[in-house]
């Protein structure tokens, strides 16, 4: 009989409520079995569960508790009687190799002996969709001061939180105080260990495992089951620091609260169990001395929480919340000595432990004056050290205090790191802000102030500052005296160097309506706004919102009936860093464009592209045929892909969109308005009587002869090309503006197969666009509108057309494309009067 390690079988009976989860193990010939069990609290609330979706949760949590059986004999043959995809037999590879770290440093075995999970490369999981997603969360009680803090955090901000609770009967007993302080529902998951872990077996190893793990997946679990959206836990920044370094590798006690396995969970849960469950620590930002600063705003949980591991042993506990001589009561009373006098602090801990002098070698191994960080669930050197300084006013005299007082140098920037708050992508956006004291706005213009007028009404108790470029430019060099930023659309993300959130994150966080968005980088303030007036037309309620609309944030604020339908025109600046896609993704054009924002054409992609990112397969990706990058985003997504229906036959005359361009954009809104329920009779009517937007091909009227064009949009040189070819006649054309490095080559050719005689060139872009052959056209270079437009007045055939349509953004001249475009306007009206 050859040694190996077996996974066994898992069962769920939702009748008694027990899951079941065998392991099997031959050793020396010797075959043992081994069963955990953990028994739900109640009869699962969620209906309609799909089967494979909970079997792959059961699946999984069958793979991590088998952590506590494999590490008995650590056989080199594991078999696993799963086929796992690549990314599923990656993440438990890494759980059993860093995840039992300290357990093979401390039993001399090297990490080689970690086994590597097999895996189908053919093997593709698709995430599941869970109808009826709500915005319950479900919190994880530890017993310590740091899930306490997570729960409070979460009923500040106005959430109803449950709690959720893993143990045997020792763990029942302690947390039943303070559930009961809690006042929250409370989901008790008894855990029942094999008892042959807790008995002597020959050749045996012991040591720790990663228990959080086990937990993640238990709430995983009970969210599933009990319709919860969110899994909360208290896991804090200090728990990313190793203890030390072993064959290349960083041994973590803490390894499974880290950021590195939180980020490892979420992709799991992303892309093989379903998005709509979350598991995130609240409070990944902050070191664990601001959590204790933070936990002291809660006394009456002081005598009910324990961090001390011996409290929660299963075989001979402590019968205190603390023993007073472990790592984590030193560590625990150290920082809690920084913020509490000494009849306080006895009252919790019992005892005054600077005063016992034989904890002096623990002392100094959590203040790095000593062998190494202890293996237990303590925070970093520069932390305590920092408490411990803080903690003189009261305990100066203690023996300790008095003995390690000269080894220990803090110096004010050490106080401000640990009290700053740290760059985390895992929380959820609008979880953000808990336990954020004050917010630095990134940006003041429309959107700023609309986040502004946000803040203050969702947020009042938080203390608000702006860095602007205009208004408060020393601001951007302050931003580590922040906690947290919110950046407006207009500023580059790679500005912002504190954790930040945007507007537009937030709205599709907090939004649960079906969202049309739309982008592309021309086209799509038309078709968002055509959308929307078909849809309108059509009687149903609709909202235009973003980059052409209000802020997306404005529209948090009020009251919103769930049968509102928005449609939302996201920029690549709001795409730039969204982690959400809409329901419905539109995407009518792809040309480089905004590369002084963004970088590179690569990155201005990537933007974009972000639009389709987050969709899954209850989702539409609708998209422009004629590009072949978009065909091949159609192939990658896991929405369902839709190019534009082109069978749709309407009266060209009576549309006043003009141009093959606006074709397409009426292809695109007929498509997603047709996906919504609307008739083809209500789309024509819309069709008709639709007006066109400002600025884009907009016909401003015929004086003296001359037709004029504002079309002010077409800051890019595609968009001048299809402006020329959707008129005729075109006699004069103004062209130029700020210099993105655009090559207009292709532009010139077409202006010289329109025929255009007179050009007018503003700088900068104007200076070397037509070159070799300027001697072939009638130019004037200006850098003024009312220069431009009288020597149109002067040159232009009468019967032909001047057309408005730079090729170029607007900002070296004006402020907007806007502004360009009513400066056109206005010069025309009053030369064509006076002229």
């Amino acid at each position: 009989m050859n040694d190996r390690f077996e996974f066994g079988t898992y069962s769920l009976d939702l009748e008694t409520l027990e899951c079941s989860f065998n392991y099997i193990s031959v050793h020396n010939g010797v075959k043992r079995t081994f069963v955990e069990k953990l028994i739900l609290p109640y009869k699962p609330s969620r209906l309609n569960i799909p089967q494979e979706l909970l079997d792959r949760v059961l699946k999984y949590l069958h793979l991590t508790i088998g952590v506590s059986y494999f590490k008995i004999f650590v056989q080199d043959t594991v078999v696993v009687p799963y086929v796992l995809s690549t990314e599923e037999a990656a993440f438990f590879t890494i759980l059993y190799k860093k995840g039992l770290g300290e357990f093979y440093y401390r039993n001399n075995l090297s990490l080689k002996k970690a086994p590597i999970f097999p895996s189908d490369e053919s093997i593709k999981r698709e995430p599941f969709t869970l109808e009826g997603s709500t915005d319950n969360i479900l919190v994880g009680l530890g017993g310590g001061k740091d899930s306490i803090v997570a729960l409070e955090l979460l009923k500040e901000q106005g959430f109803a939180p449950s709690v959720f609770i893993v143990g045997g009967e020792q763990e029942t007993a302690l947390h039943k105080s303070l559930v009961e302080k809690t006042k929250s529902p409370a989901y008790q998951v008894k855990r029942i260990l094999d008892q042959q872990l807790f008995s002597p077996i020959q050749d045996s190893y012991n040591g720790h495992v990663p228990v959080s793990a086990i937990y993640s997946l238990v709430g995983y679990l009970l969210a599933l089951l009990y319709h919860f959206s969110y899994v909360v836990v208290g896991n804090e920044h200090s728990s990313n620091f190793g203890n030390i370094l072993f064959e290349s590798t960083e041994i973590n006690h803490q390894w499974s609260k880290s950021i590195e396995y939180e980020h490892l969970f979420q992709d799991l849960c992303r892309s093989s169990l379903s998005p709509n469950i979350v598991y995130f620590s609240l409070l990944r930002p902050f070191y664990e001395i601001r959590i204790v600063e933070q936990f002291m705003r809660y006394p009456e949980y002081l005598h009910s929480f324990t961090s001390c591991n011996r409290a929660f042993r299963i075989k001979k506990p402590t019968e205190q919340l603390w023993c007073g001589e472990c790592p984590k009561c030193v560590f625990v009373f150290l920082l809690c000595s920084a913020f509490m006098n000494p009849e306080q602090i006895v009252s919790v801990f019992g005892q005054n432990l600077f005063e016992k002098e034989a904890l002096l070698p623990l002392f100094k191994d959590v203040l790095g004056n000593g062998t190494m960080k202890p293996f237990d669930c303590v925070g970093t050197f520069e932390e305590a050290k920092v408490a411990f300084v803080m903690a003189e006013k009261h305990f100066g005299d203690g023996k300790i205090y008095q003995y390690l007082k000269p080894t220990i140098e803090v110096s004010q920037a050490d106080k401000d790191v640990v009290f700053r708050t740290v760059m985390c992508d895992t929380i959820p956006h609008q979880f953000r802000f808990s336990g954020m004291k004050n917010v630095l706005i990134v940006g003041y213009g429309k959107e700023g102030r609309a986040i502004e007028a946000y803040l203050r009404q969702i947020y009042p108790q938080v203390k608000l500052e702006i860095a602007d470029e205009k208004t408060h430019p020393d601001n951007f060099s302050k931003q580590e005296l922040f906690d947290i930023a919110l950046r407006s659309p207009g500023v580059p993300k790679e500005k912002v160097k504190i954790p930040s959130t945007t507007g537009t994150n937030l709205f599709f966080a907090l939004t649960k309506n079906v969202v049309v968005g739309i982008t592309g980088t021309k086209g799509k303030s038309t078709v968002t706004t055509l959308i929307g007036h078909i849809l309108k037309t059509a009687g149903k309620n609709i909202k235009i919102l973003g980059n052409i609309g209000e802020p997306l944030i404005e529209e948090l604020l009020k009251q919103r009936s769930t049968d509102r339908i928005y449609v939302v025109e996201l920029s690549s600046y709001q795409l730039d860093d969204l982690d959400f896609s809409p329901h419905i993704a539109v995407v009518t054009s792809l040309y480089n464009d905004h590369l002084d924002y963004h970088g590179s054409s690569e990155r201005y992609v990537d933007a974009k592209k972000r639009i389709i990112k987050f969709q899954t397969n209850n989702d539409l990706f609708i998209y422009n045929n004629s590009f072949a990058e978009l065909k091949e985003w159609s192939r990658e997504t896991r929405a369902n892909s839709k190019p534009y229906d082109v069978d749709f036959q309407f009266d060209q005359n009576a549309v006043k969109l003009k141009g093959p361009h606006n074709i397409e954009n009426i292809q695109a809104a007929i498509t997603v308005c047709r996906v919504l329920g609307v008739s083809d009779e209500d789309i024509a009517s819309g069709l008709k009587s639709y007006v066109p937007l400002p600025h884009r091909l907009e016909n401003i009227g015929t004086l003296k002869g001359i037709t004029f064009y504002d079309d002010a949009i077409a800051v890019i040189p595609e968009a001048t090309i299809a402006a020329l070819q959707s008129l005729d006649k075109v006699d004069t054309l103004l062209l130029g503006g700020t210099d993105r490095g655009y090559d207009f080559t292709q532009l010139e050719k077409v202006v010289k197969e329109k025929g255009v005689r007179n050009l007018v060139l503003f700088p900068d872009t104007g200076k070397r666009m037509f070159e070799k052959d300027r001697e072939d056209f009638n130019i004037l270079e200006t850098d003024s509108m009312k220069e431009a437009v009288t020597f149109a007045y002067r040159q232009t055939k009468s019967g032909a057309t001047c057309l408005l349509s730079t090729a170029s953004p607007s900002y070296r001249l004006w402020k907007n494309f806007e502004e360009k475009g009513d400066e056109f306007k206005k010069w025309v009206e009053e030369l064509g009067r006076t002229t």
